[in-house]
């Protein structure tokens, strides 16, 4: 169990914080940086439209979710931003649990618009509730809490 912890995390994070520090804080700088150019460019982030499969419909091979969101994300880049669908189901007791999260991929970008696309087949069945969201994205951040910036559609 402790050679668990040990692999899973303390060595993980021993690594991440040496890499932080590295370089007088070259990589804390670098992610300080990023994270104030988002906050400044955020409140422009627009939808430009938003498109998904109607809210009853049968899933089957060939018949996925289709999902487009059009962003209009100004200055900043395409992997700046994320947008995924995620999919809830209810317990008996009303209670929401996540089933499923997927994310959409950027497909085209021109002139600070851009297009993200996403088809998903859900591998169970059932009733779920759906939602989508668009939240600020750096692969150097070590969790999607570690940035605030998120907003529903």
């Amino acid at each position: 169990m402790l050679t668990d912890y040990m692999n899973q995390y303390y060595i993980p994070q021993a690594e991440r914080a040496d890499s932080v520090v590295a370089n007088n804080y070259a990589l804390a700088r670098r992610i300080a940086s990023w994270k104030k150019h988002l906050r400044r460019e955020w409140e422009n982030v627009n939808v430009i439209s938003e498109t998904q499969t109607a809210a009853s419909y049968d899933l089957s091979t060939g018949n996925e979710f289709q999902a487009e969101v059009v962003l209009n994300i100004g200055d900043l880049r395409p992997e700046d931003i994320g947008v995924e669908t995620i999919f809830a189901s209810t317990d008996r007791h009303g209670a929401l649990h996540i089933a499923d999260v997927r994310e959409y991929t950027p497909v085209e970008f021109a002139d600070g618009v851009c297009k993200y696309k996403v088809s998903i087949l859900p591998e169970r069945t059932g009733s779920y509730q759906v939602a989508t969201r668009v939240f600020a994205k750096n692969s150097l951040l070590p969790h999607r809490q570690d940035f605030e910036l998120v907003r529903w559609l």
